[in-house]
């Protein structure tokens, strides 16, 4: 992607038509056979994950591991069901008790588990001989007095119930565990009595069959998954203790650790490679569109991005936006030269290296330069936002070999220029040719001003000459 291939493409094409003709390219045809090897290099490495799984899997360790989760998840679903029998039974206990018309009422508390709080319902207390306190309970535990109950009633039944001991609690049958029983005393009795005196029809309530049956497979289910995973540990132990047996599983969980993270990698490759050439392309955009070459809502070429579509060079839009500032409409041609030199140098002569040229940059080419500073800035900083800060080297300009293209472009000899620098003849030469190549776009480009091709035209006519025009005859 380049400013020149977006603005070239955006002349003649809708931005959807842009797109499709970028999916099409021949730089997207090799990265889609790309993504096709590192799909079929990532499903390579997923199937030998798949088959190291297997075998760690069939390890004591792992198996160790799998019992373990067994027997959380067994214990998971015998804690849903005891839940569904309280559920079930309160509501229950709370249907019968509203339509019984107790004269008296107590509180029942349900303990549903040690570190909850208890679940207190309505209920009642009677008596089978006049000497016992009955509460429907889930795991055993006290009621105490509420309701209609009668004060001096309240305080006997509660201080009976508090000296009653939650051990001393008991099933009132083997196939009842809801309603509990314990030892009572005469201060509860009278009161029993006084219950069993308003001829109520008492019935205790009962466990859903159904949730029973399941409760009591679920506890089957957890006692064998207690003794599975028993004895899954000392197998693992087993292994541990043998050094080989151990070492192979620590290294095939290691492979399958090491073999994912590469898997996943070439997964997010895949990703962004995909995105990559539309996001470039938009980014660009975004800074032709900042810096005047497109117009923001309709996507037209504006004069800027029309000089910058006719120009071919590292950076199309930078070549554009130099050559249209009005500090260089100014410049004669070799002055022109001198300034093209200047943008050129950083891509031409890539070597660091420590040179002398006996011929400066003229003051004229200098101003251009100082001129041009705060549109560098501007695009290096939009660049570099975009993602596009790779870019910032065609930015550069190198005035410290401006003076030998002027002196070229005005007339000087080729003896001369090498005599008077420490040039290598060979980056001296590539350096005029790619300045001259530019002079010659800028004289068929005709989006530019008149006189400035004019400067161009005149430089090119002094510099296209030996040895430059014969590559061959240069020293």
């Amino acid at each position: 992607v380049s400013y020149g291939l977006v603005l070239n493409l955006l002349s003649i094409y809708t931005l959807d038509q842009a797109r499709n003709f970028c999916n099409k390219s021949f730089g997207a045809y090799l990265r889609r056979e790309g993504n096709t090897r590192r799909a079929a290099e990532m499903a390579d490495l997923e199937a030998e994950i798949e088959r190291l799984k297997a075998e760690y899997q069939a390890s004591p360790a792992a198996q160790s591991q799998k019992a373990s989760g067994q027997v959380k998840a067994s214990r998971e679903r015998l804690r849903v069901l005891r839940e569904r029998v309280n559920q079930k039974r309160n509501a229950d206990a709370q249907a019968m008790l509203e339509h019984t018309g107790i004269p008296r009422k107590v509180i029942l508390e349900i303990r549903l588990s040690s570190n909850k709080p208890p679940l207190r319902l309505p209920s009642i207390i009677v008596s089978r001989a006049g000497d016992e306190l009955f509460g429907l309970e889930a795991s055993g535990g006290a009621g105490g007095p509420e309701g209609e109950i009668d004060p001096q009633d309240a305080a006997k039944i509660d201080a009976a119930v508090q000296r009653v001991r939650p051990v001393e609690w008991a099933n009132m049958s083997p196939t009842n565990f809801t309603a509990q029983t314990t030892g009572g005393n005469n201060s509860t009795a009278v009161v029993a009595l006084q219950l069993l005196s308003a001829q109520a029809n008492w019935k205790m309530l009962q466990v859903d069959p159904e949730l029973a049956a399941q409760v009591v497979a679920a506890k089957e289910s957890v006692r064998q998954a207690v003794a599975a995973a028993n004895d899954h540990q000392k197998e693992k132990e087993r292994e541990a203790r043998g050094t080989k047996g151990s070492t192979q599983s620590k290294d095939l969980l290691f492979k399958i650790k090491r073999l994912s993270k590469q898997a996943d990698k070439l997964r997010a490759g895949i990703r962004a490679t995909e995105e990559n050439t539309w996001r470039s392309f938009t980014d660009v955009v975004e800074v032709l569109i900042t810096m005047g070459a497109l117009e923001a809502n309709t996507l037209r070429v504006l004069p800027l991005g029309l000089v910058a579509r006719n120009i071919q060079g590292n950076n199309e839009l930078w070549l554009a936006l130099v050559l249209t500032h009005q500090a260089v409409f100014g410049l004669t041609g070799p002055e022109l030269a001198g300034l093209l030199g200047a943008i050129l140098t950083g891509e031409v002569l890539k070597r660091p290296s420590v040179n002398w040229v006996a011929y400066p940059a003229s003051p004229k080419v200098v101003e251009v330069v100082d001129a041009l500073e705060e549109q560098r800035c501007l695009m290096a900083e939009l660049q570099s936002d975009a993602g596009l800060g790779s870019w910032n080297d065609s930015l550069l300009l190198d005035l410290r070999f401006a003076g030998i293209v002027e002196a070229w472009a005005a007339g000087a000899t080729w003896a001369q220029i090498m005599a008077d620098s420490s040039l290598d003849d060979g980056d001296v030469a590539r350096l005029l040719v790619r300045t001259i190549d530019l002079l010659k776009q800028m004289t068929y480009n005709s989006t530019l001003l008149p006189h400035l091709r004019e400067a161009a035209m005149l430089a090119l006519r002094s510099m296209d000459r030996k040895p430059i025009t014969d590559p061959m005859s240069v020293a």
